[in-house]
């Protein structure tokens, strides 16, 4: 609802260039009630999605944690290792690293590309039981890891 200029001069980076007068002056609005309503209608979706997002984190981690009840009850806590991989903005608000760590009984963060959530999704589609596949290799093949070259003549096709 604050629609004076000179208030939000104090939100301005201090790596911007322009003198004060340029940034007042750009900080003129046209506040027009239709426009306002899209704003705040829009500004409330994004609240309502980001609440639903939490509601979901907190899902998985209960998943998560029953997992580990199951798969693996006489584990004992480990210390709470916090990942060295880069986190992205669809990253959990909870630390899954510690997690896939108790629920698999390995570090699977450790394999080179393989992040966080993409363990969270192989878990998801293939549980603990690799005995499914016959070798390490059919189940990179059943990932979808394993490049198609296609080789004519010894040169590689695509």
């Amino acid at each position: 609802g604050e629609r004076a200029a000179e208030n939000f001069l104090a939100c301005v980076h201090f790596k911007v260039k322009a003198d004060r007068a340029t940034i007042l002056k750009s900080l003129q609005g046209n506040w027009r009630p239709e426009q306002l309503y899209l704003l705040e209608d829009c500004y409330m979706g994004y609240k309502y999605l980001t609440e639903r997002i939490a509601s979901c984190d907190v899902a998985i981690e209960r998943q998560l944690e029953r997992y580990h009840r199951e798969i693996r009850p006489e584990a004992a806590p480990e210390r709470e290792a916090v990942s060295a991989k880069k986190a992205n903005r669809n990253k959990p608000s909870f630390n899954t690293c510690s997690y896939l760590r108790k629920v698999l009984g390995v570090d699977v963060m450790a394999i080179y590309g393989i992040s966080d959530i993409a363990a969270l999704e192989i878990l998801s589609e293939t549980g603990t039981d690799m005995g499914k596949w016959e070798t390490a290799k059919h189940f990179a093949s059943w990932l979808n890891l394993c490049p198609n070259n296609k080789i004519s003549g010894g040169k590689l096709i695509s």
